[in-house]
Parts: structure tokens; sequence; C-alpha cells
């Protein structure tokens, strides 16, 4: 009778789940859930070109997946929502790579949800900052957009890096916001109008042309 054996080392490696991080990304046409997953193997050494599939809750509801990169990192996200309410849970459901199997027993984490914490992200390009007219003889109107009710500054400053005026500096109401700037007591020349908010700030360029 032939005897078989077992060789522990083709023993297919075991994959879990290290990391969750759940957030959320603002846009102006609604608001992402993101879990961001890292997938490590039973050395806790991240492992790319893992499916990662995951249920979510909260504002809305659904299946979502992402492979993880080489830094064992998959991105999930959430479908988008106009006004979000409530906070998103993300559950891992599945972790699959050829070779490997899933340990989910393993998981320092299988559901995250968010918390007081979470960062809101949000992309300084939609801030969309425009100034109308540019040139402008005496008044320019400021417009910008942001995602959220928050502190806004908005300065203007010279070529020089001096600040001649500041014309915001207060919370101001999410979605577009217009502001209007005199410019009657300065000299024709290069101006810088800038935007700041808590986490981000843009500057752009305008001209004064009596």
């Amino acid at each position: 009778m032939k005897v078989g054996t077992i060789d522990l080392n083709q023993q297919a490696s075991a994959l879990h789940v290290l990391v969750q991080e759940v957030s959320r990304k603002i846009k102006n046409n609604g608001t992402k859930g993101i879990d961001k997953v890292t997938i490590v193997d039973q050395d806790d050494q991240p492992v790319s070109g893992v499916a990662v599939t995951a249920s979510y809750s909260g504002p809305n509801a659904g299946i979502t997946s992402a492979t993880t990169n080489t830094k064992g990192i998959a991105r999930l996200t959430t479908t988008s929502v106009a006004n979000p309410v409530g906070m998103w849970c993300f559950t891992i459901t599945d972790i699959t790579k050829d070779g490997y199997t899933y340990d989910p027993n393993s998981n320092t984490a299988t559901t995250q949800c968010e918390n007081s914490r979470t960062e809101i992200v949000s992309d300084q390009r939609e801030f969309n900052t425009s100034a109308l007219p540019n040139p402008f003889s005496s008044t320019t109107a400021i417009q910008f957009t942001i995602p959220e009710k928050q502190f806004v500054t908005l300065d203007v400053i010279d070529i020089n890096g001096k600040q001649v005026a500041s014309l915001i500096n207060e919370e101001m109401p999410a979605g577009n916001n217009t502001v209007s700037f005199y410019a009657t007591m300065l000299s024709n020349g290069i101006y810088f109008y800038k935007l700041s908010t808590p986490k981000y700030s843009e500057v752009k360029k305008f001209i004064l042309n009596k």
C-alpha cells in the first residue's frame, strides 16, 4: 500500500485583514464612503493583487470590491449620496487570490464604521474659484464653491506678498459663494486672491487695470 505524505511547505498562504480605515469623500455631485483595507499574509506582509469584497450600510447600502496594490491596500467605495444621513459601515465578505486562502479568524477587523475622528476628504479643485471680470478696472466678483459649511478666509495679496485686503474671515455656507472686491484705492498691477479653509488653500492671480 502506498502511503501519501503532506508537504507543509506547499500549503497555501493565508490572507487576513490587518487594518480597515473608513472615511468619506465629498464632491460637488455627492458624498461617498471609503474603506481603506490593508491585506496581509500569515507573516503580516502586504499582498498585492488580492480581490477584496465588502458589503456596506449607512446612508445607502450595497456591495463593493477592489484589488490591493503593491502595499496591500484596497480602496472600497460606496455609490454617491447627495445628502448622506448617518455613518457608513463596511463588512469584509470575501478575500480571494490564487494560491492563497482567506482566514477571517485572523482579521484585526471584519466590520468597521466611521467615527467622530473620521476625516472628511475634499479635493482642492472643488473650490472652483474665479474672478470675473479679470482683468478688472475697479470691481470684480470672486466666486468659489465649498463642499460643506466651514470657516473660510479670503485675502488679497500684492506681488510682494503683502496682504492688502481681507474679504472673508468667517464661517460660510456650503455651495456657491460670491464676494465683491473693490480696488479703488489700489494701483494697477498683478494681485493674488487666496482662499483658505481649515484643510486647504488656493491662490489665483487677477490683474487690476484702471
